[in-house]
C-alpha cells in the first residue's frame, strides 16, 4: 500500500496510461500525446480529463514519463500539470527513462529499445544513458516503429506493390484512397499517429505473405541500422513497446537471423513503474 497518494503518466503519442496509487489502484487510458507536435492548448484538456475521472482532488507527486521530452518540452509539460493539478511535486521524464526502470529493475546494463509509434534506441548504464541518441523522428527516421511500417505500407498501397487483394481490402474496408492519404499526412495534425494506426490491420490484411515481408524488411532496417552497428558481445537488448509487443515473433526472428538475441520485450512499463515509484516511496 502506497503512503502517499501519487499519479504515475506513462504517455506516448497515440495513448496515455494513467494509473493512481494511494489505497488502490486506478487505471484510466486517454488518448497521447508529444510536447514536440501537440501544444499545450491541445494537452490542457486531457489532462482535466484524467483529473475529472479519476476525482484526483489531492495528489502528493506526479511521475510523468512520456515521447517527446526533453530540456524544453519538460518545463512546458511541468506548466501544463501544475496548471491542472496544483502545485504538488512533479516529475518529468522521457519514455527512455520508463523503460529503464521496467525493462532493467535491477539496474542492469544494456541496450535499451522503443518501438511504438515512434523509435528510439539508447544504451542504459549506472542508471543514466551513454552515447548518441538514435531516433530522429518519424519524418527521417524511426526504423521499425509503428510510424515507419505505416509509411511503407501506404507506399505499397499508392504505388501497387502490394497483393491486388490487399489493396482491396484497403480501399473497400478502410475506403482509403491517394487523396485521403495525402490529406491525412500533409493537411491534417499528428500524420504520425495516422501512419502508426495501419499497424492494427495487418493481421487482417487478406494476403499475410506481403505482412510478413514487410515486418521482416522494417524490422530488418531497425536491427541493421541502429543495433547491429552498436551492440558488443555480451550486452543485452531489451524492447518496450506496442509494435515490439504485438509483432514480438517476426522481430526476434529477425534478431535471430543476425545472431542476436532479445532478452526481452514488454508492452507497456506502467507495472514496472509502479513497483519502482512504491520501492522508493518505502
Amino acid at each position: 500500500m502506497m503512503s502517499r497518494k501519487i499519479l504515475i503518466a506513462d504517455i506516448g503519442s497515440t495513448k496515455g496510461h494513467w494509473r493512481s496509487i494511494s489505497e488502490e489502484s486506478i487505471d484510466f487510458f486517454t488518448e497521447g500525446f508529444n510536447p514536440n507536435y501537440h501544444t499545450q492548448d491541445q494537452i490542457l484538456p486531457i489532462l482535466d480529463q484524467v483529473k475529472n475521472e479519476l476525482e484526483i482532488d489531492t495528489l502528493q507527486a506526479i511521475y510523468f514519463y512520456g515521447s517527446g521530452i526533453n530540456d524544453q518540452t519538460k518545463e512546458i509539460m511541468i506548466t501544463s500539470l501544475k496548471k491542472t493539478f496544483g502545485h504538488t511535486d512533479i516529475l518529468v521524464e522521457n519514455d527512455l527513462i520508463a523503460a529503464a526502470y521496467a525493462l532493467y529493475p535491477s539496474n542492469k546494463n544494456g541496450w535499451i529499445g522503443i518501438l511504438g509509434t515512434g523509435m528510439n534506441l539508447r544504451y542504459y548504464s549506472n542508471h543514466s544513458f551513454k552515447g548518441k541518441e538514435y531516433s530522429l523522428g518519424y519524418i527521417l527516421g524511426d526504423e521499425g516503429s509503428g510510424a515507419f511500417i505505416g509509411k511503407q505500407l501506404i507506399n505499397d498501397f499508392v504505388y501497387e506493390n502490394m497483393p491486388q487483394e490487399n489493396i482491396d481490402f484497403l480501399s473497400h474496408e478502410l475506403s482509403l484512397n491517394r487523396a485521403i492519404i495525402l490529406k491525412k499526412v500533409y493537411q491534417e495534425k499528428n500524420p504520425q499517429i495516422f501512419l502508426a494506426s495501419f499497424c492494427e490491420i495487418l493481421k487482417k490484411l487478406p494476403n499475410q505473405d506481403y505482412t510478413n515481408r514487410l515486418l521482416h524488411t522494417c524490422f530488418t532496417t531497425f536491427v541493421k541500422l541502429h543495433i547491429l552497428p552498436n551492440i558488443k558481445e555480451n550486452e543485452e537488448v531489451r524492447i518496450m513497446g506496442s509494435v515490439a509487443f504485438h509483432f514480438q515473433n517476426e522481430l526476434k526472428n529477425v534478431a535471430q537471423k543476425y545472431d542476436l538475441k532479445i532478452n526481452k520485450i514488454i508492452k507497456s512499463p506502467m507495472d514496472g513503474l509502479a513497483a519502482y515509484h512504491d520501492k522508493k516511496e518505502h
